[in-house]
């Protein structure tokens, strides 16, 4: 019987942690029940040899996620670095060439998404009017007093639009059931390209996520192997630069995003003006052109208003939540004589709160959004239900308010992006000097023994000074530390006896005055503060994985 062969070592990556995937890949062969047996079965004299197989992981058969987009982004930015030079060198270019292919892909998606929007507003709505107008003018054909009718497009008196002003005075019926069917089938084509776009969007949304976790896990894993192998000798030291990284790092999404977005932009401005000139060959277009800025400001001032009206809401839930704190001293504030003095304090301010919610409430998209619906739902009724109505601009009413919508978002959508491409610019420029540490020892010795992991003989170390100041007196002195392959080792002492400094110093990120740390293989780092995803507390411990309930 075939038998693949096993391994003891955990799948550590080459920058020195151990990723999701192959976290998700220890967790399928967790030790079940049957080996535990094996395992409790076997001779007491064997329980330290090689005969504990039961415990043997398979060869992973598969390259680490974590590990190869670690080395892509640094092979990319060695590239541009020897390309450009060091000082030159672009973060924007590293990480374009790193998420091109999938950023070009999400932002076909965007344009399509852009596309079916303008085309539901320009092919459908437009036939929806021809329709309404075709019944019009049928039943307007034998009218004597055609002359005075205000219904008649321009085009078929022969006279420009608004020039006459009477009012209808006939009292023919008109069938409103007539043409329905199509105006529902061609208003249905509205709604479908508009879920469309939703559709479309939703996915250029999921390709963005996917590419900024291979992003940020990049970043984080190679900002990680460039720390651990320099010589920290100037100001900050490797847990501050990981930290650092991890902070600025968070912004990756957002640049991803606004970068698929600003192509989406481009393409939407294009045929924003496209679609305004088609629209002015509409009946009934040009008194409501005057109108669009105005449609523009409500829609752009209730978006502005009601991202503000979330912050003040945080803000304000912020403030309140001191509340508990201040019940709780309100004991020793009484002691003060001070109780009514604060209780007076606190109503007012709580009333300030309540006030500038109203205030702001008015100006909020809850405000907005009604009015702006008040206006569409009035213009449908009178389209749909009242074909008698004497006067064209009605019949353009909802096609304006539409692309109102769209050009408003094109508009936030464009400062938004400006906003965080301004950030994440700045984001990458500190995350650029992760990547120029000098690495002095680069070269590593290994130790004497094929056994060994570690070796350390003679040595001394002591903390880097800024800037060549005097050291503080601390030397760590080491006659002789080893540590074997397959060893734990747990090291204890007092405080200040010099743990974190052997620790640091395997790290490399101590001044060694004497001696050699030698080190053959890869070193796990696992810090106190974990960086976890941007998700649930069930995501994390999950790790991508399916639930599993017994477990």
């Amino acid at each position: 019987m075939f038998e693949v062969p096993g391994t003891k070592d955990l799948p550590v990556d080459n920058v020195g942690c151990v990723s999701n995937s192959s976290f998700s890949w220890v967790r399928k062969f967790l030790i079940t029940p049957k080996q535990q047996q094996t395992y409790q079965s076997l001779p007491t004299n064997a329980a330290n040899t090689a005969s504990n197989d039961a415990f043997l992981l398979p060869v992973r058969p598969f390259s680490d996620s974590c590990e190869e987009n670690c080395r892509r982004l640094l092979g990319i930015y060695k590239y541009e670095e020897n390309l450009n030079g060091r000082k030159k060198v672009s973060m924007f270019k590293v990480v374009w060439r790193f998420t091109r292919t999938r950023l070009l892909i999400a932002s076909l998606f965007q344009c399509l998404a852009v596309l079916l929007a303008f085309m539901g507003l320009l092919v459908f709505s437009n036939l929806t009017i021809e329709s309404m107008q075709t019944v019009v003018t049928r039943s307007c054909a034998n009218c004597s007093a055609i002359s005075n009718c205000s219904n008649v497009p321009a085009m078929i008196l022969g006279i420009q639009f608004s020039m006459n002003r009477y009012v209808c005075n006939s009292t023919a019926k008109v069938d409103a059931s007539d043409g329905r069917g199509d105006r529902l089938s061609l208003s249905m084509g509205v709604f479908l390209c508009f879920f469309m776009a939703f559709m479309f969007n939703s996915v250029k949304n999921w390709l963005n996520l996917r590419t900024a976790i291979r992003l940020r896990t990049a970043i984080l894993s190679s900002v990680y192997k460039r720390a651990m192998k320099s010589s920290v000798i100037n100001q900050v030291s490797a847990h501050q630069i990981i930290t650092m990284a991890n902070e600025e790092s968070e912004s990756v999404f957002q640049i991803v995003q606004s970068g698929v977005q600003m192509i989406g932009i481009v393409f939407g401005i294009i045929l924003s003006f496209v679609s305004g000139l088609i629209l002015l060959s509409l009946s009934g277009i040009l008194p409501l052109v005057s109108s669009l800025p105005l449609l523009l400001l409500l829609l752009v001032t209730g978006t502005i208003s009601k991202t503000y009206y979330r912050k003040f809401l945080s803000y304000g839930a912020l403030k309140l939540s001191t509340l508990e704190d201040i019940c709780v001293n309100f004991k020793n504030v009484k002691t003060l004589q001070l109780e009514t003095i604060l209780s007076k304090r606190f109503i007012d301010y709580l009333n300030r709160q309540y006030q500038a919610l109203q205030w702001s409430n008015i100006y909020s998209t809850k405000f907005s959004g009604g009015v702006t619906s008040a206006i569409l739902v009035g213009g449908l009724y009178l389209i749909w239900c009242d074909v008698n109505i004497k006067t064209e601009s009605t019949e353009v009413l909802t096609l304006l308010l539409i692309y109102a919508y769209l050009v408003q978002r094109i508009t936030l959508d464009f400062c938004l992006c400006i906003h965080h491409i301004l950030q994440g610019r700045a984001s990458l420029e500190k995350l650029k000097q992760s990547y120029q540490l000098s690495t002095p020892d680069s070269v590593r010795l290994k130790p004497n023994r094929e056994n060994l992991a570690i070796q350390m003989n003679s040595l001394e170390a002591e903390w880097p000074s800024m800037d060549g100041a005097k050291s503080n007196g601390f030397r760590l002195s080491l006659d002789s530390f080893e540590i074997v392959q397959g060893q734990f080792i747990g090291v204890t002492g007092n405080s200040g006896a010099g743990k974190t400094t052997l620790l640091h110093t395997i790290l490399r990120n101590t001044e060694v005055k004497k001696g050699k740390v030698l080190q053959r293989g890869k070193i796990a780092f696992f810090p106190s503060k974990l960086v976890l995803m941007n998700s649930s507390l069930k995501e994390n411990v999950l790790f991508g994985e399916s639930m599993d309930a017994k477990r």
